[in-house]
């Protein structure tokens, strides 16, 4: 009687301490930072992971990237047709990282070069995060990047479901606008990057206005203007992001 009860007492307390580790994965506490999101041919891309608050599990990471380009298709008759077709470029596993503190950065890959022959469009970047050591896919995180053609616009179509454009508008010295493509339901928070530094990090005051708009009014910003951030928007439900590189703060209009 005495052993089935501590084995019942061991049992609660190791899913005890399971809850706070899959709770950091359900939260979305890892974000994908990237050098820009749309690119030329000739710019090389780089990935990394911030951790928006400290993850206590061992974990380790597979870089995926995927994108579509156009194949020809011959039928019976001889008739060619054009199709797009999901291509996909696996790096290997990293390394297991066993803590990984608020607010770390890590590069995970910068060997993905854009060229001339690359077909032009978005480029879905997927990070598996796997458990430390059982190898458990626990999550997934998502950002898009755009490689666009001289001249060409971004489109909206075959895009992932977060693209921040710029700062459509300073309203005042805390409270700024963005142009791009949002989910009016997710649940945002923003990261004020420099030289791979979190220097700020935004969680409350982040709302949309729409599909095209979404708003950060925050004191936190007040004294920005005039300086230079990456400006990281994540998603924590997706786990989509969306990184504005080099982007300097306007005065309010």
């Amino acid at each position: 009687m005495k052993t089935k009860l501590m084995i019942g007492l061991i049992t609660l307390m190791l899913l005890g301490l399971a809850q706070p580790a899959r709770a950091q994965w359900q939260n979305g506490n890892l974000a994908l930072r990237t050098n820009g999101n749309v690119f030329q041919s000739g710019d090389q891309l780089r990935v990394e992971v911030v951790a928006l608050e400290a993850i206590t599990e061992a974990f380790s990471t597979q870089v995926v990237y995927a994108y579509t380009e156009p194949v020809e298709e011959k039928d019976e008759d001889g008739k060619v047709t054009t199709k797009q077709t999901e291509r996909t470029r696996k790096r290997d596993t990293g390394p297991i990282i066993e803590n990984f503190g608020k607010h770390q950065t890590l590069v995970l890959d910068d060997r993905f070069h854009f060229g001339d022959a690359s077909p032009a469009g978005w480029y879905e970047i997927r990070v598996c995060i796997f458990q430390g050591y059982s190898g458990k896919l626990m999550t997934v995180l998502r950002t898009c990047v755009y490689h666009q053609n001289a001249g060409a616009d971004v489109s909206s179509e075959n895009y992932c479901g977060l693209y921040l454009r710029g700062i459509k508008r300073v309203n005042n010295e805390v409270f700024w606008t963005f142009d791009g493509w949002f989910n009016a339901d997710a649940r945002y928070s923003v990261l004020l990057m420099r030289s791979g530094r979190v220097l700020k990090h935004l969680i409350g005051g982040v709302y949309t206005s729409g599909e095209r708009e979404l708003n950060l009014n925050s004191i936190e910003l007040d004294g920005a203007a005039g300086q230079s951030y990456d400006i990281l928007l994540h998603d924590h439900q997706s786990g989509l992001s969306s990184t504005l590189a080099r982007s300097v703060i306007p005065s309010a209009n």
